[in-house]
């Protein structure tokens, strides 16, 4: 989950509210739970987080946060939890959501060099690479070898960001399950992807599909949530959700 209200895990959290309101919907099998990382992750309004069924996964080890360097007062402090399906390898869910690439207070290697990535491109690059250094030290105290990097890189596919995690062996969801043209942003009528699903080799060999759904980054600004008394359904963001599909 990205852009969720950073006010802890209480009763009247954000993430409490929204966990509640999946397991309404679910009745007597209402099995949603969320990670609770203490405080955070970080300090800024927003936060990521993570929720899972419990009829699946069972969390494993910890909860892990990054902090430092780019994650002080740039990119969102990144979350870690390690999961054991009913089958399978543990794994560990990384949520991310890098610098965004507005220009405000941007400069030196950060600012627009007019290439297309936007201002604040160092800082998603530094992202990347404090992010897969920290991975190597097994924060979530498991060992699991096999995880997935999720959330809004705020880098399309061929930028800097993402050819870095690349680079790191870091692999595409979408194009290990060979789909053609996926994207889950629209910026000025023009698709691309922020949103990405990056796979460590081990995971990649579990995933068995990949997908969109486009419920929100089609839709107009006017069919937004904020601020408006417009009966639904309405989109929840300007982004679209990703869907995984993993075996053992």
């Amino acid at each position: 989950l990205m852009e969720l209200e950073n006010d802890g895990y209480g009763p009247q959290s954000a993430i409490t509210e929204l966990v509640d309101a999946l397991n309404r919907d679910r009745g007597a099998q209402g099995d949603w739970r969320f990670v609770d990382a203490g405080n955070g992750p970080g300090d800024n309004p927003i936060r990521v987080g993570i929720i899972y069924r419990s009829s699946r996964l069972q969390p494993l080890g910890k909860p892990a946060t990054l902090t430092g360097g780019p994650f002080v007062e740039h990119s969102r402090v990144p979350l870690a939890q390690a999961f054991q399906a009913k089958q399978g390898a543990p794994f560990v869910v990384v949520a991310n959501h890098f610098k965004s690439k507005g220009c405000r207070e941007a400069a030196g290697a950060d600012a627009d060099r007019n290439d297309g990535q936007g201002c604040w491109n160092a800082t998603r690059v530094a992202s990347a690479q404090q992010l897969n250094d920290w991975l190597k030290t097994n924060p979530t105290g498991t060992g699991a070898q096999d995880a997935v990097l999720l959330g809004d890189f705020n880098a399309y596919a061929q930028e800097d960001p993402i050819r870095t995690l690349h680079d790191l062996g870091w692999q595409d969801a979408f194009k290990v399950a060979k789909v053609e043209h996926p994207y889950s942003y629209v910026y000025n009528g023009y698709t691309g992807r922020l949103d990405h699903a990056l796979l460590s080799p081990g995971m990649a060999k579990r995933l068995r599909g990949a997908a969109e759904w486009h419920s929100n980054a089609d839709e107009q600004d006017a069919s937004g949530y904020q601020g408006r008394n417009v009966p639904g359904p309405w989109r929840s963001s300007d982004h679209d959700p990703l869907l995984l599909g993993f075996g053992k």
